[in-house]
């Protein structure tokens, strides 16, 4: 490679005007450029000296060559000085200047081109004082930086050295667009990311004023194209997992799905395993490890299997093919009322109250009440005892049974009865069911031992 010449021309005709005492040109100027333009397309001739350029001309030519050389070419420099220079190369063929900018002909080849060698990449970005080592601006419907690999490689590669840095970063601005995209193509991934250790990360999404950190959108035109599909490499591993910070409030959930128009929020499906399971702390829980929010009423578009918590009913319920049938997990369906032994005089056609019960419904529904006891009365007594909806003896007649006659003649005669009847509640309102006592024949004491009513249903 030559080497650049170290030794500077001397300045010709530095001098504005000749110093030659006693000579007719004495203070005259050393240059001139008057003519030299129209003299120079031939310039010195093969006639008499007075035809030739006179020296100011000739003085004017040369000193012109002299700046060109000397004060251009010769200060040329291969460092990233902030001046006008020519651009050189060193020994070893590099350069550096302050900036390159580029521009593009009325064709449509690149204004740059750069080609690698054997050894290593074709461009190369290094900054040290944290600025970007490269930025890429577009105006257009194309990329602002596009990579393209025809081999296994990858089209473009981030990688962060550091503690903290991505690898590949992508910021959308104040605008509504993507601040990384990719686009798998046919087969493809539209990006890939795979984490280098334990505890680090293949992508990573960070969230700021609401956006999202990750979205995944599928193809309206294909009904198999998922927004985000995760799928674990290990038997053991989890295809998507998230979490919450560590002082996580009520509201905050580590995975979260909103579903639109009729989709599922969250959908779990299993060859062999669960659809979905939920844990939480198991030997001292604060919280159940499920939740269904109540809902007031039933639902109008079910399925059999369907299971939701009545607010209004305050009960769970499921839906089968007959319908929605509530779901009592304790003695909420149940109903008892007793008495307690005692006599009193009893009129014919007249009733007396035993054992009451009360039934809260919170819906309608079957009724199954039960009452039992021991009535004793004198001979010749006859009894009716009935189970009435209501209270002091008015209410609606459920059941009714006649014990008959009392024909002990040795003393009071005492009978053992069990009657029941069924009931389909009307409404939801809470009410009073009375055992009642009614004299049909006789007199006398009407002796009424421990007697119990109880109702069972689904109310």
């Amino acid at each position: 490679m030559p080497v650049k010449p170290t030794d500077a021309l001397p300045e010709w005709a530095s001098g504005a005007a000749y110093v030659a005492p006693g000579k007719p040109w004495d203070g005259t100027a050393r240059r001139d450029a008057t003519g030299l333009a129209g003299s120079a397309g031939d310039g010195f001739t093969p006639e008499t000296p007075s035809a030739d350029p006179p020296a100011e001309n000739e003085n004017e030519w040369l000193h012109r060559a002299w700046q060109w050389i000397d004060t251009w070419l010769r200060a040329g420099s291969f460092t990233a000085d902030l001046d006008s220079r020519v651009v050189e190369t060193d020994i070893n063929g590099d350069t550096a200047i302050a900036r390159l900018v580029l521009g593009g002909t009325a064709n449509a080849m690149a204004p740059l081109s750069v080609s690698s060698n054997a050894a290593g990449a074709a461009a190369s970005f290094t900054d040290t004082i944290g600025n970007f080592a490269a930025t890429a601006a577009a105006g257009g419907a194309s990329a602002a930086l596009r990579g393209t690999n025809t081999g296994t490689g990858a089209g473009l590669e981030g990688i962060s050295l550091g503690s903290t840095g991505p690898g590949v970063f992508g910021d959308a601005g104040s605008g509504g667009n993507a601040g990384v995209e990719g686009d798998g193509g046919t087969g493809g991934h539209g990006v890939q990311g795979t984490s280098g250790s334990a505890g680090g990360f293949g992508v990573r999404g960070v969230s700021i004023n609401g956006s999202p950190a990750v979205q995944g959108e599928g193809s309206a035109a294909d009904a198999s194209s998922e927004g985000v599909q995760g799928v674990a490499g290990h038997d053991d591993a989890h295809g998507v997992r998230g979490f919450t910070t560590a002082t996580a409030n009520t509201g905050a959930a580590a995975c979260r799905g909103d579903g639109r128009g009729d989709g599922d929020g969250v959908h779990g499906d299993a060859e062999d395993g669960y659809g979905v399971i939920s844990e939480s702390d198991v030997t001292t829980p604060t919280r159940a490890a499920h939740r269904l929010v109540p809902q007031d009423t039933d639902p109008s578009t079910h399925l059999e299997g369907d299971f939701y918590y009545n607010d209004a009913q305050v009960q769970p319920k499921i839906r089968d093919s007959a319908g929605w049938k509530g779901i009592w997990f304790t003695a909420g369906g149940i109903a008892r009322g007793f008495d307690s032994d005692g006599g009193f005089a009893l009129n014919n056609a007249n009733e007396n109250q035993g054992a009451v019960m009360t039934v809260d419904p919170k819906q309608t529904g079957q009724l199954l009440v039960e009452a039992n006891g021991v009535l004793g009365a004198s001979v010749g007594a006859s009894l009716r005892i009935r189970i009435r909806r209501g209270n002091n003896q008015l209410g609606t007649v459920i059941a009714t049974y006649d014990l008959g006659a009392f024909n002990n003649t040795g003393g009071p005669d005492e009978k053992a009865f069990f009657i029941r009847g069924e009931l389909a509640l009307p409404d939801a309102t809470s009410s009073p069911y009375e055992l009642t006592i009614e004299r049909v024949a006789g007199a006398g004491t009407v002796y009424l031992g421990l007697n119990t009513v109880e109702g069972r249903g689904v109310y």
